[in-house]
């Protein structure tokens, strides 16, 4: 299986545009991978029954499709995609009987992490980017709503956070967050990153850039960021095998290459 086509997740941030996030789907299609890019909505985070669960499990009904169900799974998640993929993570472990979903899973790369507890910062800075009495207002009333709601959607936004921070998934990680985000803080990834090597996570990578915003990584230190994901790419059997071969041709890395013959979805 190792050498099967990976399948890609792409679990977008919110507001995301299309054009930023095909420069990460662009890069996985020019290593011979299928991508589905997954987005979501404001209120689909806020009420997670009948948002990002529903999502989850459309995500999990896609990878187990004839076509899919063979493929190998590269998990890349930015922001708040992190909360939807421990929803992805509770359907695939509700779906399965022994491993054969997300022992599937070969990697894990998270950009700007958001932790479940974070969202109240993480919404009002992503829909109101302007700081001022708006921003801190909506902050103010995500923590109310939060600390209101816990038995519709409050325990399931703690549920995600404990499984981020103890995530079943042995895959390799890598982590890319900032000195200058207040939203996903060096901290915060530090303790994430320290709780998974507790728990027997053999391969847990971080990369802290200077004076970049949050997701801004890979348009701020374009090469770096690049470079740092090739080299931890190549942990993994598949990409070790055609990222080789592409140092050995001098291709580089053609991030906004494209390849029609692949597959790019999105949910």
């Amino acid at each position: 299986m190792g050498q099967n086509r990976p399948l890609v997740l792409l679990l977008s941030w919110l507001a995301a545009k299309q054009r930023h996030l095909s420069n990460f789907a662009n890069f996985y299609l020019d290593q011979g991978c299928d991508v589905l890019t997954i987005k979501v909505k404001p209120m689909q985070i806020l009420l997670p029954e009948t948002g990002a669960q529903v999502i989850a499990q459309n995500v999990v009904n896609f990878v187990q499709n004839d076509e899919n169900c063979d493929k190998p799974i590269l998990v890349h998640g930015f922001s708040v995609g992190g909360y939807v993929y421990t929803e992805i993570l509770n359907s695939m472990l509700a779906s399965e009987k022994e491993n054969e979903i997300t022992g599937r899973i070969i990697g894990q790369i998270w950009d700007s992490p958001v932790d479940a507890h974070n969202i109240p910062t993480g919404f009002s800075k992503a829909l109101l980017p302007k700081k001022g009495v708006m921003q801190i207002g909506m902050k103010k009333s995500l923590d109310l709503y939060q600390s209101m709601t816990h038995r519709i959607a409050g325990q399931h936004h703690q549920r995600g956070s404990r499984l981020f921070y103890h995530n079943p998934v042995k895959a390799p990680s890598m982590f890319f967050y900032s000195d200058s985000d207040p939203i996903s803080t060096p901290d915060n990834v530090g303790k994430v990153m320290a709780s998974l090597k507790e728990d027997g996570h053999t391969v847990v990578e971080g990369k802290e850039f200077k004076k970049s915003q949050h997701v801004s990584h890979m348009y701020k230190h374009r090469e770096e960021y690049v470079s740092t994901l090739r080299q931890f790419l190549k942990r993994i059997p598949y990409f070790k095998d055609v990222l080789e071969a592409e140092d050995e041709a001098d291709v580089g890395s053609c991030v906004d290459g494209k390849d029609t013959e692949k597959q790019e979805s999105s949910v």
